[in-house]
């Protein structure tokens, strides 16, 4: 795999404000990230996004780097990847498409970034400034609140179901190891046998 072990730019956050259009709305209402938003949720949060064209093989998210932004992919295709701390190899662990969520995980801290995200096509995404949205849901603002609440609900939902994922990923990896293992001690068994036998009729 090619290295991308370039620092990721710092990308202007000023933009015109979206629109939203049928298709935003039905775009975010999709996604477990905003399960249970309402089009007027919907529309208090719009302020708080950003749209961004990314060229393949750009850096969004460095690892070990401190960001306060989620990224939603509208169009396009990224790779998460982490270096190997031994061997400083990169190692590619995830490859993100439409609709995926990268960097969801500063919903609930500001520790620097476990991996690195990369487009691996030329890609569209929606920035979420999670600063911005604490300043919101800390103000009087009661739908600020509300709307930081259903994130960390979502956030944690969709974290339940990836653990339950990998759970269920482990224990069929233990059953084909074992499987794996049992076959090897019976061909052994039988590899042994046939030397028994073989060496009975040379006698």
């Amino acid at each position: 795999m090619q290295s991308n072990n370039q620092r990721c730019k710092q990308r202007n956050k000023e933009n015109d404000m979206l629109e939203l259009t049928p298709e935003l709305l039905n775009f975010l209402r999709q996604n477990n990230l905003f399960s249970g938003f309402s089009a007027v949720q919907i529309e208090q949060l719009l302020p708080l996004l950003r749209e961004v064209r990314v060229p393949a093989g750009e850096c969004i998210i460095q690892e070990n780097a401190v960001s306060d932004e989620l990224y939603l992919v509208k169009q396009g295709e990224l790779r998460v990847t982490k270096l190997e701390p031994t061997t400083g190899k990169e190692l590619q662990l995830a490859t993100l498409q439409t609709g995926a969520v990268a960097g969801e995980l500063t919903l609930l801290d500001d520790a620097p970034r476990s991996a690195s995200v990369y487009a691996a096509k030329d890609s569209v995404l929606l920035v979420l400034s999670i600063k911005e949205l604490h300043t919101l849901s800390a103000g009087d603002s009661a739908a600020g609140s509300s709307l930081y609440s259903l994130l960390l609900q979502n956030l944690a939902r969709n974290l339940s179901h990836r653990m339950r994922s990998a759970n269920d990923t482990m224990l069929e990896d233990s059953r084909k190891e074992l499987a794996g293992t049992q076959a090897r001690a019976v061909m052994g068994i039988v590899i042994v046998t046939v030397i028994v036998i073989m060496s009975l009729y040379a006698l």
